[in-house]
């Protein structure tokens, strides 16, 4: 008689009990840091206004929830060694030599968001929002997305989950707006990939995967995207937000857009924020290529 080891029923109640504590214990990370409190924390030796301030901010996210040094593109040694093994970490960034590192900012900067369903309903949002002139209703939106999926012939199949991308969005930002941190649903989450990238470019430097000049190629390129695609630090920190919590949150308002509401929150109100110290520029008053 062949014995096949634990029953299955048993086997079934031990992987759900990993996935549960894995669950238990993300979230944990993130009350932890909830509990500690973001920070911004400012070099002093660095300035904090003008040009090169401005494109770093766009990692001040990460940066107060890291409690790092927002306004300086190399970071102090002694981050050296936490940060090697978080960007090092195969269950996060993943990130073991300078290709990993190029190859994750070419992914944060080539304009296209990481789900490709999300990407396309946004898309659509982005076309309706354009012809009429405001930000589409839900029923709009779902309406368009019909139309343009219908009208391509695409298998209703795809046209199902490009629709459950949609509503998604349509439930975050319904948090949002009730929470006082949009104005409209119409926020882009491209921000995140963005700010994303800055905080790479710093890690990557302090961690000697790259060299500075580097590093800034990395944030004068996130920059630009930004100003050309977003029009205040209201806009692309609500896109930031949008952005996480599409990653992260697994279709319901958890611990990540909890942690990322408080950072933004501080962000939007400390007097020492970079986001109250540099206006955000003009498409006519930002550098061109940079």
């Amino acid at each position: 008689m062949v014995r096949l080891g634990l029953p299955i029923a048993a086997i079934a109640l031990i992987v759900y009990a990993v996935v549960t504590v894995r669950a238990k214990l993300r979230t944990a990370r993130q009350l932890v840091r909830a509990v500690r409190g973001d920070k911004v924390v400012t070099d002093a030796k660095q300035p904090h206004e003008g040009e090169q301030a401005t494109k770093l901010a766009l990692g001040a996210m990460m940066a107060v929830q890291n409690r790092e040094p927002w306004n300086t593109l190399v970071l102090p040694s002694s981050f050296r060694g936490d940060t090697a093994q978080m960007i090092g970490n195969p269950n996060s960034w993943g990130i073991a030599d300078t290709d990993d590192l190029m190859a994750a900012v070419g992914r944060m900067l080539d304009e296209q968001f990481g789900d490709p369903d999300v990407q396309v309903a946004m898309a659509v949002r982005r076309e309706l929002a354009a012809t009429s002139g405001r930000a589409p209703s839900p029923q709009a939106w779902l309406a368009d997305l019909d139309r343009v999926h219908n009208e391509a012939g695409a298998p209703q199949s795809l046209l199902a989950e490009r629709r459950a991308a949609a509503q998604r969005v349509i439930n975050y930002e319904t948090t949002m707006l009730e929470d006082g941190l949009l104005t409209e649903p119409l926020a882009d989450p491209l921000a995140y990939d963005i700010g994303r990238a800055v905080a790479l470019a710093r890690w990557g430097l302090v961690c000697r995967l790259i060299d500075e000049a580097t590093a800034q190629g990395i944030v004068d390129r996130a920059a630009a995207q930004a100003w050309a695609r977003y029009a205040s630090w209201d806009e692309f920190g609500s896109s930031y937000l949008l952005g996480r919590i599409i990653a992260f949150d697994e279709d319901e308002v958890g611990a990540w857009y909890e942690t990322s509401r408080t950072s933004l929150q501080l962000l939007r109100t400390a007097p020492d924020s970079p986001w109250r110290l540099n206006p955000w520029p003009s498409t006519a008053t930002a550098t061109p290529g940079a």
